[in-house]
């Protein structure tokens, strides 16, 4: 008999996967080495130390609420969700962002130059190129790993 109600297991699931989430976030930004956004508010200051001693503690956490979940019987989600596809639907969502933002759509926010109509949709085509390429790449590798 666990302790625990359902309604309690999960919440206690979801308490832990957010604050996994977010310690993930933050460890990703203490990385020296790590990606950083353009749009980042965030100085890349950490010190490989800072970070070193980060990923260590938050291994240990991550390690003691496992424990913790096995041993009240609180199941841990299997993945289920390819990281390939969730990143090929990114790179969707970029493209019809992009899409929205095309001088065809931009009548709707005040009159635009034929000269900036042409900038506008110059560069989002460029940047729409680069996007299909990191599609078929990645479309590629799948089709290669699924053979293997």
């Amino acid at each position: 008999m666990s302790l625990f109600n359902e309604c309690q297991r999960a919440l206690v699931v979801t308490a832990f996967e957010t604050i996994d989430e977010s310690l993930d976030q933050a460890l990703s930004l203490l990385d020296p080495q790590g990606r950083r956004s353009i749009f980042s508010p965030e100085l890349a200051d950490a010190r490989p130390e800072q970070y070193r001693v980060f990923r260590e503690e938050l291994t240990q956490l991550r390690s003691a609420m496992r424990e913790f979940m096995v041993q009240h019987g609180l199941h841990l989600p299997r993945p289920s969700i390819s990281s390939v596809w969730s990143a090929r639907t990114a790179l969707m969502t970029a493209i019809v962002t992009l899409e929205e933002c095309g001088s065809s759509a931009m009548c709707c926010y005040g009159d635009l130059s034929p000269e900036a109509a042409a900038a506008l949709d110059s560069g989002i085509s460029r940047l729409k190129e680069t996007l299909a390429r990191l599609q078929t790449r990645l479309a590629e590798a799948a089709a290669v790993g699924s053979r293997q």
